[in-house]
């Protein structure tokens, strides 16, 4: 896990450590210190955004479960925000998706999601029924750990980023 304090800009105050991808590229703490948020966060900033603004304006706790693409391996993040005076306090654990845990059958479903078919047209396009279509999206969710179909298309968002 590593604990983030943002600023009143959203800028990084403090970092308790790095992300394995952070080291491989040679990154130091002080190297992230005062940078903006937005910077490490790859893709689909706007769902982080917006969970940092409600915890800010609420001072309620807020879950985010993002699927990022880092350096072209697709991770998990569970974030945790709390509100303390003008800083956020972010806890966040990162989760490999290890696509090898998947059938090939259930990789062509997950990346015809990554490029937003529905149901309907990955059963046409694969040359099976719909229900096992979506039994193939269960137990996507289930083998990946993904708390519903919402985190299922995020990471298939994630996915469709991913360098080929």
């Amino acid at each position: 896990m590593i604990l983030q304090i943002l600023d009143s800009e959203d800028r990084i105050a403090y970092q308790s450590g790095l992300h394995p991808s952070d080291t491989e590229q040679g990154l130091t703490i002080a190297d992230l210190i005062g940078q903006p948020i937005w910077g490490w966060v790859a893709n689909q900033p706007e769902r982080y955004r917006d969970a940092l603004t409600l915890c800010r304006n609420t001072s309620k706790r807020q879950h985010c479960d993002l699927s990022i693409n880092v350096n072209g391996k697709i991770h998990r993040w569970l974030v945790q925000l709390d509100r303390f005076k003008n800083y956020l306090i972010v806890a966040a654990t990162s989760i490999p998706v290890n696509m090898e845990d998947l059938s090939e059958r259930e990789q062509e479903v997950l990346q015809l999601l990554a490029k937003h078919l529905s149901s309907s047209e990955i059963a046409t396009q694969l040359g099976i029924s719909v229900s096992a279509v979506e039994k193939h999206r269960s137990k996507i969710r289930h083998t990946l750990g993904l708390k519903d179909e919402q985190s299922l298309m995020r990471l298939g968002d994630a996915l469709s980023e991913s360098p080929k």
